[in-house]
């Protein structure tokens, strides 16, 4: 729409019947429940007048994302949403500082502490997106689990697995995103003498018929399978 030769910019809002914002469940965004509450409070109790793009973005985003005492001060929702928010990042920023600590016989000197192995394909791309680590396995005709379809890898399930062992199983992992793995049973849980360790513990098993590797694993409505060509292959219901 347009009034006295400006363009009119309209932002909706979903309410309830009282007409106040209700975030749809269906959202589930990225960011925290305070930053939509925020922009709707700001542009309710914005002045009525004109915006010049691209001058104002910065004072907008700011309004939002800087200091908002005056925002809370304006809806009484919003700061115990604002301590959530703020709890949430410190949270982030915290686990993002954490570094896996090797465990005691793998420590040969004091920089082993906190030496990094992180693969620009673990790291996190987005805010809330933390990849899960899979690890794909054959179940032979004998009943087997191996790292390889023709058997000749056999899987450590009784024992803590070595360093050689555990390297040679790291190596056969892929990041996907947790999302394709929620809904996940206990056949693609890792065996017991893995729980303790630090960098096996939270791997995702993905169980594949040796006779037949085409044949997609089910989490929910997402299916995984290896392919000799294409890699991982990935389809949702």
């Amino acid at each position: 729409m347009r009034q006295q030769n400006r363009p009119r910019l309209n932002v909706l809002q979903p309410t309830n019947h009282r007409g106040h914002l209700l975030l749809p469940p269906a959202w589930r965004g990225l960011d925290s429940p305070f930053l939509p509450r925020a922009t709707a409070t700001y542009l309710a109790h914005r002045p009525d007048h004109p915006l010049t793009l691209p001058d104002d973005v910065q004072r907008l985003v700011e309004s939002v994302h800087g200091d908002t005492d005056d925002l809370t001060q304006a809806d009484a929702a919003l700061p115990r949403s604002h301590t959530l928010h703020q709890a949430r990042q410190r949270t982030e920023e915290h686990h993002s500082a954490l570094h896996t600590v090797p465990a005691c016989h793998d420590t040969l000197s004091l920089s082993d502490l906190h030496r990094q192995n992180l693969h620009a394909s673990q790291a996190a791309t987005r805010l809330g997106v933390m990849p899960r680590r899979l690890l794909p396995v054959y179940r032979t005709p004998g009943g087997r689990i191996t790292l390889d379809a023709a058997g000749t890898q056999p899987l450590p399930r009784h024992r803590k697995p070595t360093t050689v062992q555990t390297r040679r199983i790291l190596q056969h992992t892929l990041p996907v995103p947790a999302a394709w793995v929620a809904d996940r049973g206990r056949r693609n849980q890792v065996p017991d003498s893995w729980r303790t360790h630090a960098l096996l513990a939270g791997l995702v098993l993905l169980p594949q018929d040796a006779e037949d590797p085409a044949r997609p694993v089910r989490f929910g409505r997402h299916s995984l399978r290896l392919d000799a060509t294409l890699g991982l292959v990935h389809t949702e219901a």
